[in-house]
């Protein structure tokens, strides 16, 4: 502001002149900062609102918590009886469980052989089939070349539902035993012969010729001959030793043995007598009988080994659960309770087992008091905006009228009321049915800890769906694996177009006995899609005579000394098969011969036989996938799939089953709360525009203020200017009045 020369020679006051006219132009401003103070309330209320969504997104995304859902707990009084194996939505609750009998696998086996691998076990050709259960009839064709080991590997190769095992049992004359083992227990796995042209005995009960000890004395020269019929339920061997010397006229004694060994009789230590007269009753309807020809000495001994070919029953398990009788023919009971299985480990008749289900209380309802608390601020403080009477002549509240407040309104409530995205009807689908009401007029929810607490009781899963990031198998044998935000909500099939298989290689024609020598070339290569051509190979010296088992058991041999990630074995029509152990289109086999395929030679032929494993290719929804660790599909980016994650079970095509994702709470919310409030959203664009409108009145402020400032310059230099013009006018007046006094002064002298 200038010198101050108000009224000096005009006599007007213009600083007051001044004053009164910027205090005009000052209005401007105030009218402006009026303006500013409104939207600094819509601001300040704006950036309230933000910050309760805020708040309520935090206590959504807290359902997404693995942790939140508890743990499931299950006791057993004992355990060597039977096992409890929860699941996560097993329900709680105390059973009291009698286990009477415990499923047993069907077990046969056959006569004793000298050998496993080179006698044969029919004169020509014929079949040996079976059946298993209510499973297909299996028809396998033997001859003259099929050992017994032969059989056990065309048998295990079809994977029939039977394990086949060669036993070793040790016995002096006959000590290899085919065993026949079913996989299912009960009498899902009744194994039937239905029929057999070999010379195994699988059906009636065996007495094995008598034995002499190969450290006998060489006094007794007489035949000894077993017979009888056995009646055992058990395979045993009957131990005959002689505690005195003499004839087998009943001079020498004997003690006897009916467990091979383990205890024995010796008729209160006179032993008995042996006589050759006719068959010594051994027990359980075997028989012995002693050539009188020589002098037993004490110490000889001689065995009879006696089979039943049942090993083991097949028995279906029998329990009952609080006090009900159930019959299952697995030892693993799943199906009694949803979500809750039992192992039987042993059967106790008369005996209950005492078992116990709990769940941990997890933080459920602390996580959902939380929300609903979070939810209330921000639907409280909405309605205290909207609560307005215009009669009432009274400010309304910043946000009154809003429309940005009144979306914010709308969409949280339809979210309480709706349905969460990826579920119907047909289960728990909303927040509503979680305990949670909304009060019809303010939409302020209230909270029922034991409505949800009933709820989680009668199925934890259904709640954890609403609530959470979720996803599950539907339908089918895959794994579920998990899902990721960007997963969209739906059903999705599962299908694959190409299975993950290993290389697999097979003769033309089953493998005869070898004429001449033969050599087989086999290539196996860990980088068959290198195409370097360096996989190394092996050759495996088969000789004139040897047996499709003995050629079998050469390659093998060969290919586990080369170090060679590859299986052999006879298929069940004998072939000879070459099968990698690995999956994938990364490894590859290769064989052939040095001589043409045709009568007395391995079958495999002098033309290259070449397979490569496949990779795994499937779609998810009918969407693209990448695949991961060679067995699992992933939804690709781009697609609602994306990030769902699924493992396929090896050699599986077509379609392999559904899985479902779900968008609950925890996922929902949360990306409605970034739609209103986030970047681009209806409440950060209105609080944008408030703070761009804010920034433009005060840029008018300042512009009103330099225009202020420039109009009192202006007005000072006037009144200035006036003032000065004034004052050179009075002072010209003054000179002209003093020449006009000094005139008429200067007559009067005169």
């Amino acid at each position: 502001m200038g010198v101050s020369v108000s009224g000096i020679a005009s006599g007007i006051d213009s600083d007051s002149i001044i004053s009164q006219l910027l205090a005009l132009e000052q209005q401007k401003i105030f009218g402006i900062q009026r303006k500013i103070a409104i939207e600094e309330m819509r601001r300040t209320a704006l950036d309230d609102l933000s910050g309760r969504l805020d708040s309520l997104r935090k206590a959504a995304t807290k359902f997404n918590n693995d942790d939140l859902y508890g743990k499931v707990n299950a006791t057993s009084s004992d355990a060597g009886v039977v096992e409890i194996d929860p699941g996560p939505s097993a329900p709680v609750g105390s059973y009291e469980l009698e286990v009477m009998q415990i499923a047993t696998n069907h077990r046969i086996a056959a006569q004793g052989f000298v050998d496993d691998s080179s006698t044969g076990i029919t004169a020509g050709d014929g079949k040996f089939s079976f059946k298993v259960g209510s499973e297909d009839e299996v028809e396998l064709d033997i001859n003259g070349s099929t050992s017994l080991r032969a059989l056990a590997n065309m048998i295990n190769d079809g994977e029939h539902g039977v394990q086949a095992d060669i036993v070793n049992d040790g016995s002096p004359l006959n000590p290899y035993r085919l065993v026949l083992t079913a996989e299912n227990s009960g009498q899902d796995g009744l194994i039937v012969i239905t029929e057999n042209d070999s010379t195994l005995n699988l059906e009636t009960t065996t007495v094995e010729a008598a034995a002499s000890d190969e450290d006998n004395s060489e006094d007794y020269e007489g035949v000894v001959v077993s017979g009888g019929n056995y009646t055992g339920n058990e395979n045993t061997t009957f131990v005959l030793e002689v505690i005195a010397e003499g004839a087998a006229d009943g001079t020498a004694k004997y003690r006897i043995s009916t467990d091979g060994g383990l205890t024995f009789d010796d008729n209160g230590g006179v032993g008995f007598d042996v006589t050759s007269g006719g068959p010594i009753g051994l027990g359980d309807g075997v028989t012995i009988n002693f050539e009188d020809n020589g002098t037993l000495r004490e110490g000889d001994t001689f065995t009879v080994d006696a089979f039943n070919p049942v090993l083991a029953t097949p028995q279906d398990a029998i329990l009952r659960v609080n006090g009900i009788q159930i019959r299952k023919s697995s030892n693993r009971v799943a199906d009694v309770f949803d979500g809750l299985a039992f192992d039987l480990k042993s059967a106790d008749p008369g005996r209950t087992v005492s078992l116990s289900v709990t769940r941990d209380p997890g933080g459920v309802e602390e996580a959902m008091t939380a929300f609903v608390g979070a939810y209330n601020g921000v639907i409280g403080f909405l309605n205290s905006q909207f609560r307005f009477d215009p009669q009432s002549g009274g400010t309304p509240p910043p946000l009154s009228g809003d429309s940005a407040a009144r979306q914010v309104e709308r969409e949280l409530k339809t979210f309480i009321s709706g349905r969460m995205p990826g579920l119907d009807g047909s289960t728990l689908s909303s927040i509503a049915e979680l305990g949670v009401k909304s009060n019809e007029k303010t939409g302020v929810l209230s909270f029922s800890p034991m409505d949800l607490a009933t709820k989680l009781k009668d199925d934890p899963t259904a709640v954890e769906r609403v609530l959470s990031r979720f996803g599950e198998r539907t339908q089918g044998n895959l794994t579920f694996v998990r899902r990721s935000s960007k997963s969209q909500p739906g059903e999705y099939r599962v299908e694959v177009q190409q299975a993950r298989t290993r290389a697999e290689v097979t003769a033309g024609a089953p493998a005869e006995v070898l004429a001449a020598n033969e050599t087989i070339t086999i290539e196996f290569d860990r980088n068959a899609q290198q195409g370097d051509g360096v996989a190394p190979d092996i050759d495996v010296e088969l000789l004139a005579g040897d047996t499709p088992a003995q050629q079998l058991t050469r390659l093998q041999d060969a290919i586990g000394g080369a170090g060679y990630d590859v299986e052999v074995f006879l298929s069940a029509a004998g072939h000879l098969s070459f099968r990698s152990t690995d999956y994938g289109e990364d490894f590859s086999v290769d064989i052939v011969s040095n001589l043409a395929a045709g009568a007395g030679t391995s079958q495999i032929g002098n033309v290259n036989i070449r397979d490569e494993g496949t990779d795994l290719i499937g779609t998810i929804g009918g969407h693209r996938t990448d695949v991961h660790d060679g067995n699992r599909l992933k939804g690709a980016r781009g697609f609602r799939t994306e990030g769902v994650e699924v493992m396929i079970p090896d050699d599986s095509s077509g379609r392999v089953g559904s899985i479902r994702v779900v968008d609950g709470a925890g996922e929902q919310l949360p990306g409605i709360i970034a739609g209103l409030s986030g970047y681009g959203g209806i409440v950060r664009s209105r609080s944008d525009g408030v703070n761009s409108r804010i920034e433009h009145l005060e840029d008018e402020i300042t512009k009103q203020n330099r225009r202020i400032t420039a109009t009192e310059q202006r007005l000072r230099r006037q009144f200035t200017n006036l003032e000065s013009t004034m004052g050179r006018l009075n002072a010209l007046g003054d000179y002209v009045t003093q020449q006009l006094d000094a005139l008429s002064s200067s007559g009067k002298k005169k």
